[in-house]
């Protein structure tokens, strides 16, 4: 009897001993389990935070491609991890949650999501990521600010007065001349690492703004600066502009100037001289391009909006009114030279961007715009303005003009009346948005438009109006004559559109795509100079 109970107590005993071990077993296959969930979901996480690093990374890669992004209706932007079991998304659609706001254009502070503040040249990005059930949040503030100098040099700046320096807030404003109680602070950068890198000894000096230097700073005592004077400062990146891609070449849709003077130019589409030239007269800019391939020289007013790409020096004697509609984009090789003809700088005026790789000397004259020099040379560019005032315009700094195409008129016109051209569309309309390029679309050529007179016809309309009138010659009518005009008039415009599709398909500049050329001063900045991350966190 004692020996079965003995028996019976070691084999509760040894049952005991399997439970425990076995629910020991259990507890350590259960905490290695959850050793691996939480180690699976440390990596999840971090694998979460480097996919919002990417996003992040390829949405200001996206915003230094085409600053407009997200402006108007756009696809969301996905990163998917290597993997494929995760996604980063970046949306500007204000309906969703965690949208991002692009405020770069806006002209004052707006409300990202959230509520977060979007100050005026910036975006609000948020990215939301997601990848093994772990969710992640960040947002970061990207600023893209203007080129923010009125004067700016790769080496010194000189004055001997009188001179003034300042902004204005909108070049609305302008077409009543300058307003000196709506002045705001405009600013002087030079690179120059000489003692006098900025030395303004004259009389009558006022600078609204900072002057900032590589080097050293000498003022007259009666020299008036409103911000800050920067001596010995790190140096500011230059924009730098390759001035052969502004070449049109000499191909169908460009008029080549065969002369040397010219007694005035009017400059419509693409002009290209190959040598120097001289214009006594008036420069008239019709959203055209004049690439000159040596010396200008022009003795007379500029007008109208454009741009002149110069591969030698220039020289423009001359002013222009004080008006919002003159804007001209000036880019030279060599030194230029802007000199008022009579009058001082009350009556003599030039509104708009210049560029130039030489010196840059400007008397008796206002400058409104942006004036920069950026020579390579050692010393740098030298900027001496006497009797000057320069003031900034942000419509300068942010040139844009319609993409320089004309038309004047083909074989069945040139013998015709003068006053008769084709309508030149809206290249922008050629722009496919699904395929990211141009192509021709020949519903758009199927009938063309004309102006006579003033007005703008149909081609029915047209022939019944001229029908009294006698056809060019060489035609026997004028349909046969509208026949080859609107052939020529096709062949040249699927010429430019070639054109223009090859120079977006190479730059993929955003303002192509509305058909427009734009010098945007921050573009030709360095990646890390311009569109750039200020500030980021982490929302979960």
């Amino acid at each position: 009897m004692k020996r079965q109970c003995e028996r019976g107590l070691s084999l509760v005993n040894v049952l005991l001993l399997i439970t425990v071990l076995t629910a020991l077993i259990f507890a350590v296959i259960g905490a290695s389990f959850a050793i691996v969930n939480v180690g699976t979901r440390l990596d999840n996480e971090e694998a979460c935070r480097n996919l919002l690093d990417k996003a992040l990374s390829t949405a200001v890669d996206q915003l230094r491609r085409d600053p407009r992004w997200g402006l108007a209706s756009a696809s969301p932007l996905v990163v998917a991890s290597a993997d494929g079991n995760g996604k980063a998304v970046v949306t500007f659609d204000g309906r969703a949650e965690g949208h991002s706001v692009n405020n770069l254009e806006g002209e004052k502070a707006q409300l990202g999501w959230n509520g977060a503040p979007v100050p005026i040249q910036s975006v609000h990005l948020v990215v939301t990521a997601e990848l093994g059930g772990v969710k992640k949040r960040m947002d970061a503030l990207i600023s893209n600010p203007r080129f923010p100098f009125v004067i700016a040099s790769s080496g010194a700046v000189r004055s001997n007065g009188p001179l003034l320096v300042a902004c204005v807030s909108s070049s609305d404003s302008l077409d009543d001349g300058l307003d000196s109680g709506a002045l705001r602070p405009g600013h002087v950068l030079s690179n120059g690492r000489d003692p006098d890198a900025v030395a303004l000894l004259g009389s009558d000096i006022r600078v609204t703004g900072d002057v900032r230097s590589c080097g050293g700073v000498q003022l007259a005592p009666a020299v008036s600066v409103g911000g800050l004077v920067r001596e010995h400062a790190e140096a500011r990146a230059l924009p730098r502009i390759p001035l052969e891609e502004q070449d049109p070449g000499t191909g169908d849709g460009v008029t080549v100037l065969e002369q040397q003077i010219y007694s005035g130019l009017p400059v419509t589409g693409q002009c290209r001289r190959d040598g120097s030239l001289i214009v006594n007269g008036d420069l008239a800019l019709d959203d055209g391009l004049l690439f000159v391939n040596g010396d200008l020289e022009v003795h007379g007013v500029t007008t109208g909006r454009g741009m002149v790409v110069c591969m030698g020096r220039v020289l423009l004697k001359g002013g222009a009114a004080l008006a919002g509609a003159n804007l001209c984009a000036l880019l030279a090789r060599g030194d230029v030279v802007v000199h008022g003809d009579g009058g001082g700088q009350e009556r003599n005026f030039f509104r708009g961007l210049v560029y130039t790789e030489g010196d840059f000397r400007a008397r008796d004259v206002t400058l409104v715009g942006a004036f920069v020099g950026n020579s390579s040379s050692a010393g740098g560019s030298k900027m001496q303005l006497d009797n000057v005032s320069a003031v900034y315009d942000g419509a300068a700094v942010d040139f844009e003009m319609r993409y320089p195409w004309g038309y004047s008129g083909g074989p069945g016109l040139s013998a015709g009346l003068s006053s008769l051209t084709p309508l030149v569309p809206d290249l922008s309309e050629f722009y496919d948005a699904s395929t990211d390029s141009y192509r021709v679309k020949p519903d758009l050529l199927a009938e063309i438009q004309y102006r006579y007179r003033g007005r703008n016809y149909s081609r029915s309309e047209l022939v019944k109006l001229l029908r009294q009138q006698a056809p060019p010659a060489d035609f026997p009518d004028w349909d046969t004559a509208l026949d080859a005009t609107e052939a020529d008039f096709r062949q040249k415009l699927t010429d430019q559109l070639t054109d223009i599709a090859d120079r977006y398909a190479r730059t993929r500049d955003a303002g192509l795509r509305d058909g427009k050329v734009s010098l945007d001063l921050s573009k030709f900045l360095s990646d890390k100079d311009r569109v750039r991350v200020v500030a980021r966190r982490d929302l979960n």
